[in-house]
């Protein structure tokens, strides 16, 4: 298949897909409006779609002000169309062009009050002015206007939970289930575990992905979301199942060697450096930390020893470099780097469990057993001020 036929069946493709939202509307009791005559008139031209999926795939790669210019070409033979000028708004907005976006949308509101597009443009826009009553308002007007969309639903609930609105992310997501259950889509699907990661109940949270288990598509995002939450829960092997419901490549590597490290899976970890070659620093911070649990204690020094030149010395490289010495039987500076550790660093009790064990490894094991005993009454007062 040539390029230039690709580029026809992909502006076929989107002239049809375009052409059937642009469907006219009923009008209303009295006669239509200018508005509803304006929908049941306009049609796009090959000429816009053309321009349009140009101007997606430009977006897409990056090449954003090659992306307006595109929007703008579509709009010269569709003035009237509100959906192509909320993309334009919206382009001109991440472009940094509030004021050009601000108009733009203006516009677009005019010829379509009730656009679900042009109002979750508006939302976007009021969110990089900082105005957050403004992009709640937006949004909830993005939500009437199209009320089995999930778009609208599922950004106010998230952009609620950013700013600490907990209760009413969980109303308008408990709204959203309500109007969405019968059907049981996969809106509805994720609405239900977004509801459970605002809780923050493991069982419900595990719960909640059983759609995907009987084989709804998952949401890559919020399946990782909920291994992350069963995993700090406590609750490795479920969190395992929940990301196998991803196929590997969508997987985190960082996450997924995490879960498979507190599983204890060594098989597992043995396949994983097979066909994974860990790129992020996070990545390889986890990949060394799996290294050692597999006796490998050369190939994870490398890379502590990489990541320790690359940046500055965090907590939990310098736990690595002090397990690496552990490993390596040199006990003084295992020891010596252990101590190293912040007493508030997450992995402190880690540091501290280690700094016993150098120490017994010395001979000073009534030290050590009186260091054990003190990380063990600070985790417990830890825990209890937690709860």
């Amino acid at each position: 298949m040539t390029s230039s036929f690709r580029v026809f069946v992909a502006c076929v493709s989107a002239w049809l897909l375009w052409g059937c939202a642009s469907a006219p509307r009923k009008p209303a009791a009295g006669g239509p409006s200018r508005h509803a005559q304006s929908a049941q008139a306009h049609f796009a031209s090959p000429f816009t779609y053309e321009w349009f999926v140009r101007a997606e795939l430009l977006r897409a790669s990056g090449r954003l002000e090659d992306a307006i210019e595109a929007y703008r070409t579509a709009l010269t033979g569709a003035d009237e169309d509100a959906q192509l000028s909320a993309r334009l708004g919206s382009a001109l907005a991440e472009h940094g062009d509030l004021a050009g976006a601000q108009q733009v949308l203006d516009e677009a509101l005019v010829l379509d009050p009730e656009s679900e597009s042009v109002w979750l443009a508006r939302a976007e826009l009021s969110e990089l002015r900082g105005d957050l009553d403004s992009a709640i308002n937006a949004l909830e007007r993005a939500e009437r206007a199209a009320p089995s969309s999930a778009r609208a639903p599922l950004r106010l609930a998230e952009l609620l939970r950013e700013h600490g609105h907990v209760e009413r992310a969980s109303a308008v997501l408990e709204r959203f289930r309500a109007r969405s259950s019968v059907a049981g889509g996969a809106d509805a699907h994720r609405a239900a575990l977004e509801q459970a990661l605002e809780r923050r109940d493991a069982d419900e949270v595990f719960e909640a992905t059983l759609p995907y288990r009987l084989g709804a598509p998952p949401s890559a995002t919020l399946v990782q979301r909920a291994a992350t939450l069963l995993l700090e829960r406590e609750r490795p092997v479920l969190a395992l199942r929940v990301l196998e419901l991803l196929p590997p490549p969508e997987r985190d590597a960082s996450l997924e060697l995490r879960v498979l490290r507190t599983v204890g899976s060594l098989p597992a970890l043995e396949s994983w450096f097979v066909t994974h070659e860990p790129t992020r620093s996070d990545e390889r911070v986890e990949a060394a930390r799996a290294l050692l649990l597999l006796g490998k204690v050369e190939d994870a020094a490398i890379i502590v020893d990489a990541e320790r030149l690359s940046q500055p010395v965090t907590p939990i490289l310098q736990l690595l470099a002090a397990q690496v010495e552990l490993a390596r039987g040199h006990y003084a500076d295992a020891a010596e780097s252990f101590a190293r550790v912040p007493s508030a660093a997450s992995v402190a009790a880690e540091a501290r469990l280690g700094l016993t064990q150098a120490l017994s490894a010395l001979g000073l094991g009534p030290l050590g057993a009186e260091v054990g005993l003190h990380a063990s009454q600070a985790a417990a007062a830890a825990a209890a001020s937690v709860q």
